[in-house]
This record gives structure tokens, C-alpha cells and sequence, in this order.
């Protein structure tokens, strides 16, 4: 632990070697440490070692698939290596699993954050984003975000044939209409 947030200051001051020495101590003492892992991920990607990063990165997973934030950062270590349709994968399991983990406040804030850099990247072309984003939009109180996302992504769902997204996304704008029937979207 003591390597693991020595590694953790470095990195916060911008030391990056000193950073990827104290976590490979920390990884070396405890090889599952995903915490380690997601760290020294970024770390290598401060570094702008985007192979050594991404390999950092899917150990942390491996040991711990269910922290977001190691999703976001292999989402982004992937972006800088120009693999962006996972990377948009990536940052799409990110936002799920803070969303799930949200029950309003920060958490949701957080995930509506992330939201919008997915639909960044993905430049309000994908139905599911522009979906999800809409369903975080509404658990962190961003509502008539949320009417306007749900309505973008049941037009773009309708043009490629996706009936079922359409539905979906029609009933969330609908909700969003509604102040009565507003409830949190998991």
C-alpha cells in the first residue's frame, strides 16, 4: 500500500518515472493489486506509452472489472492510440457502470459527465450513446438535456431501423415531459 500511494503522489505531481517505479514495487509485492494496475495504466499513458498503458490497463480489469474509472482510462489510452471504436466501447461500459452505481447526487453527476464525452466521441452518431447518455442525464437531474437526447437518439434509432431503441428512447422523452412520472433511470 505504502508504494501504491507513493505511486499515486508522484503521479499527481507529474513525476511520471518516479510514479511507474513505485507502482511496479507495488505490483511486484502484490501482482493482483488492480488498483496498482489501473495507476500504473495511467501512468504509462501520462507517459504517452499507449501499448504499455493499455497492457496495464486489462490486468487492472482482469482483477477488477467493475470500476468504472478503469474503463474511462482504458477507454482514453485506446482513444490516443487511435483505436476509437473501442475506445467508445470502452467509455460505454464506464458510464453504464457508474450509472448503475448512482443513485443521484455525485455519482450520477459523474456519470452524465461521462455521458457527454461519450457523445463526443462518438460525435451524436450512436443511438445506444445518445440512449444511455439520456438515462444519465435524467438520474443527475439534467432533464430537458435528457428530452433533447432522447429525441436525437429516437430519430437517429428510427433512420437506421431500430424500432426497439425508437420505442425505447420515444418513452424516456415522454417521461421527460412529465413531471409526475419523472423517476431516476437506472
Amino acid at each position: 500500500v505504502g508504494h501504491y500511494n507513493l505511486g499515486v503522489l508522484y503521479l499527481s505531481l507529474n513525476q511520471t518515472d518516479d510514479a511507474i517505479a513505485s507502482l511496479g514495487k507495488a505490483i511486484n509485492l502484490h501482482p493482483e493489486y488492480a488498483a496498482a494496475w489501473h495507476s500504473l495504466g495511467k501512468a504509462r499513458l501520462t507517459s504517452r506509452n499507449h501499448d504499455a498503458a493499455i497492457e496495464a490497463l486489462q490486468k487492472s480489469l482482469q482483477y477488477d472489472p467493475t470500476v468504472p474509472q478503469t474503463h474511462q482510462s482504458m477507454s482514453d489510452a485506446l482513444h490516443q492510440a487511435g483505436q476509437t471504436k473501442t475506445a467508445n466501447e470502452a467509455l460505454r461500459t464506464a458510464v453504464e457502470l457508474q450509472l448503475q452505481n448512482s443513485t443521484g447526487g455525485p455519482a450520477a453527476f459523474k456519470a452524465a459527465q461521462m455521458a457527454d464525452l461519450l457523445l463526443q466521441r462518438s460525435q451524436r452518431q450512436d443511438p445506444l450513446a445518445l440512449e444511455l447518455a439520456a438515462r444519465c442525464y435524467v438520474a443527475a437531474d439534467r432533464v430537458e438535456e435528457a428530452l433533447q437526447t432522447a429525441v436525437a437518439g429516437a430519430r437517429l434509432a428510427g433512420q437506421q431501423g431500430n424500432t426497439e431503441l425508437k420505442e425505447s428512447l420515444d418513452r424516456l422523452a415522454e417521461e421527460c415531459h412529465t413531471p409526475s412520472t419523472r423517476v431516476a433511470v437506472p
